[in-house]
């Protein structure tokens, strides 16, 4: 009988042990991202390029010549589009790490390293980057699309924005 009454007891706390750790497990790495960070965690697939010209810094030749050059510029984003639509992606993990993977001409490559977001700031730092400085991004949500605006070149006043997809 004493046996019987050890061996629950000991059967009790095993159980109650696992469970605790079972517990712990599922608890351990709850995703602190919140707003805008957390809508970003997932896998994005390159959809959609577009080229815009800040109107409020260009003058009124560039203007122009932006308009000028819009079926050139048509035409080569077409072409980037056909080559990169769905061949490149990003995926963002809840714990700032990333992977980005791109595939051109057959040959695929990935990147991995971190992220970070400040307000609509999206900045990445490659792992074995040659530089310690971020490619910074400004980032929305808009139509269930991740919008990512290239920062605009010195002394340009276009700019690139990717749209991609889950």
């Amino acid at each position: 009988m004493k046996i019987t009454r050890n061996l629950f007891t000991l059967l009790a706390v095993a159980v109650m042990m696992l469970t605790t750790v079972t517990n712990a497990q599922a608890q351990k790495k709850p995703s602190k991202q919140k707003g805008l960070a957390k809508e970003i965690v997932a896998t994005w697939k390159l959809d959609d390029i577009d080229i815009k010209l800040d109107e409020s810094k260009a003058t009124d030749d560039e203007k122009q010549q932006f308009k000028t050059l819009q079926s050139t510029r048509d035409m080569m984003k077409e072409q980037m589009k056909k080559q990169m639509r769905g061949k490149f992606s990003f995926t963002f993990n809840a714990d700032n790490t990333y992977t980005s993977v791109s595939e051109t001409n057959g040959e695929k490559k990935e990147g991995k390293g971190e992220w970070t977001l400040v307000g609509n700031k999206l900045s990445f730092k490659q792992d074995n980057a040659e530089t310690d400085t971020p490619e910074n991004f400004e980032v929305s949500i808009v139509d269930k699309k991740l919008n990512m605006k290239a920062p605009t070149r010195k002394g340009s006043n276009t700019s690139m924005i990717m749209k991609f997809v889950k």
